[in-house]
């Protein structure tokens, strides 16, 4: 298996084993994450495992930035996806604090070693992110479309529907750079 395939299927095979498991930021919703009545235990759920699921996102992008030759434009995506992915923790570690819900560990569990991904051509480098981060968006817009479905909380229910609509527009334009 050549280093840009071993890079994808690596942080393919963490954002799927992550998923297999049942300073404040300004709200990505513009709603307060208070104590929710109509809550239940898919909003709570979902956030619990999306924490950890964003902080594998931020890991690759953040190993993605630290290597040279990357465009910009895949650089910028790169960025925005740290920057949104850290708001939405913020705000959904706010909210399971306020349901008096275990807030779990935000450390990442993808192994995104710089050593490897400067070992590949800056092409192989772009393409080994883009091929992974696609196939981590797929499983986090099913994820947040399942809880939205399923959810009691308002906030909760608006920022799965948020993270999806966003995801689905990142997906798209990766999937575009790929087949160029």
């Amino acid at each position: 298996m050549n280093r840009p395939t071993q890079f994808a299927a690596l942080c393919v095979a963490t954002a799927l084993f992550i998923s297999g498991c049942a300073s404040a930021a300004e709200s990505p919703t513009g709603l307060a994450p208070t104590t929710d009545s109509g809550s239940n235990q898919t909003d709570v759920a979902f956030a619990q495992m999306m924490i950890p699921h964003h902080a594998d996102a931020i890991a690759i992008s953040e190993a993605l930035l630290e290597s040279e030759g990357v465009r910009d434009e895949v650089a910028e995506l790169a960025h925005n996806i740290i920057k949104s992915q850290r708001s939405e923790n913020v705000a959904m570690a706010e909210w399971l604090t306020a349901q008096d819900a275990a807030v779990p560990n935000d450390a990442p569990v993808v192994d995104a070693s710089t050593e490897d991904i400067a070992a590949l051509t800056p092409g192989e480098r772009e393409d080994a992110f883009l091929a992974a981060m696609i196939s981590h968006h797929e499983h986090g817009v099913m994820m947040a479309d399942n809880a939205a479905a399923k959810g009691g909380s308002d906030f909760m229910v608006e920022l799965e529907r948020e993270m999806s609509a966003a995801q689905s527009e990142e997906i798209a334009t990766m999937q575009s750079w790929l087949d160029s």
